[in-house]
C-alpha cells in the first residue's frame, strides 16, 4: 500500500478530499526505519530549516524523557499520530525523544514545506493546520489529566501505567 492509500484510511485524515490528500502526500518524505531508530532527541534543537514533523504511517513510536540520566518511555504512539509538531511550530528545543518501537514507517514533513503549504491558504492547508491543532490539544488534555491524577493522589496507578521507575513513585 502506498502512502496516499495509507493516509486515506487514517481517521486523522478522514476530512481530506482526495486532491487534498494528494497534496499532503507530495509533501511527505516516506521513511522505513528499524527498531530503535531515533527520530528526535530530547533537548536538541528543532533543526532550523531542516526541522521535521512526522505522521506515523505504520508501526509504533515511543516517547521518552530523560529521568536521572536514563531514558524512560512515557507512552507509545501508533498509526495516524503526529509527532515533532511542537518544536517545529515554536522552534524551541525538543521536549521529548521519539524512537521507533519495531519496524516503523513514517512520513516526514519539513518546516520549509509546511510553511509553504500554510502560506498557500488552500483548503488542504487549513485542514492540515486544524489536524495539527487537534493533535496538540489532545496531547495537552492527556498531560492535564496526568497532572490532575498526580495531584489527587492517583499517581501510583499513573506511575505504573507510564512504566516509570519505582524510585520516582515518591
Amino acid at each position: 500500500m502506498n502512502s496516499f492509500d495509507i493516509l486515506r484510511h487514517l481517521p486523522a485524515f478522514s476530512e481530506f478530499e482526495d486532491d487534498e490528500l494528494a497534496l499532503i502526500d507530495r509533501l511527505l518524505s516516506v521513511r522505513e526505519v528499524k527498531d530503535g531508530h531515533v527520530f528526535l532527541r530530547e533537548g536538541k534543537g528543532s533543526g532550523g530549516v531542516r526541522a521535521e514533523m512526522f505522521v506515523i504511517l505504520d508501526g509504533t513510536v515511543g516517547v521518552t524523557r530523560d529521568v536521572g540520566g536514563m531514558p524512560v518511555r512515557l507512552h507509545e504512539m501508533g498509526r495516524g499520530e503526529l509527532f515533532g509538531t511542537m518544536a517545529l511550530l515554536d522552534q524551541a528545543t525538543r521536549s521529548a525523544g521519539c524512537v521507533a518501537v519495531g519496524p516503523t514507517v513514517v512520513g516526514a514533513v519539513s518546516r520549509t514545506l509546511l510553511d509553504e503549504m500554510f502560506a498557500s491558504r488552500t483548503p488542504a492547508a487549513a485542514k492540515f493546520q486544524h489536524l495539527v491543532a487537534r493533535e496538540l490539544a489532545r496531547k495537552l488534555r492527556k498531560l492535564t489529566d496526568s497532572l490532575k491524577a498526580a495531584q489527587t493522589g492517583e499517581f501510583e496507578p499513573l506511575h505504573r501505567e507510564l512504566g516509570l521507575p519505582e524510585q520516582l513513585a515518591g
